[in-house]
């Protein structure tokens, strides 16, 4: 399957996996379209479901404000949460 991603979604999905020692999903999300808007990725089903997964945990981790409001990064999570799944 080919996955469209914004360039910024695709750079705050990758600053996070970075960050969180994610190797593994970072060798399956580097893209060669380095001055593209848009970003596509190539994978398979089971792979997408699994950062879906921890794009949902992130979210439940770090979307939210005191008042169970989304935040800036729980937007942002949420659409790639949505742009993983299958």
């Amino acid at each position: 399957m080919k996955i469209k991603i914004s360039r910024n979604n695709y750079n705050y999905l990758i600053g996070f996996l970075i960050k969180e020692k994610q190797d593994g999903f970072v060798n399956f999300l580097i893209s060669n379209n380095s001055n593209h808007k848009y970003v596509y990725i190539n994978l398979d089903e089971h792979h997408a479901d699994e950062i879906r997964d921890w794009i949902g945990e992130k979210l439940q981790q770090i979307g939210f404000d005191n008042d169970y409001n989304l935040n800036q990064d729980g937007e942002i999570l949420q659409k790639l949460e949505d742009i993983f799944l299958v």
